[in-house]
């Protein structure tokens, strides 16, 4: 569950460079629980691919990619 997961308190500081850095991986992940919540509502397919757009932007950060 990325809510559960990826709470603030479970970011470890020394994973970011500076604070900015944190606060834009917390919003790259609020934005995929935003767009899986709206995928869930919509059959459009433009909420599917913002979803798709979302994941691949949190897999993308550099703690992923270790």
């Amino acid at each position: 569950d990325m809510g559960y997961y990826h709470m603030a308190q479970r970011f470890p500081k020394f994973e970011f460079a500076s604070e900015q850095d944190k606060l834009e991986a917390l919003g790259l992940h609020h934005a995929v629980m935003v767009a899986a919540m709206k995928a869930k509502q919509s059959s459009e397919v433009a909420t599917s691919d913002a979803l798709d757009a979302a994941i691949d932007a949190v897999a993308a950060l550099p703690m992923y990619n270790q």
